[in-house]
């Protein structure tokens, strides 16, 4: 994104909810749009990528990767 450019973006999913009590903003990391959430089901934090339309594990995420 650009300097002052606005993301709008939606997320409903009944299984999960969005992270810090629904307050989580998303971030921008390598070219992807990423939102931290609750999975209500397995009962563990996941993150919600827009681009992909998939959760992945905190251990999947590019900042992890080495």
């Amino acid at each position: 994104m650009g300097k002052g450019t606005a993301m709008t973006l939606t997320f409903a999913h009944p299984d999960y909810s969005i992270g810090c009590g629904g307050f989580e903003e998303p971030m921008q990391i390598q070219g992807k749009t990423y939102l931290y959430v609750w999975n209500r089901i397995k009962q563990v934090h996941e993150y919600y990528v827009f681009e992909d339309d998939v959760f992945i594990s905190d251990k999947d995420t590019p900042w992890h990767q080495v």
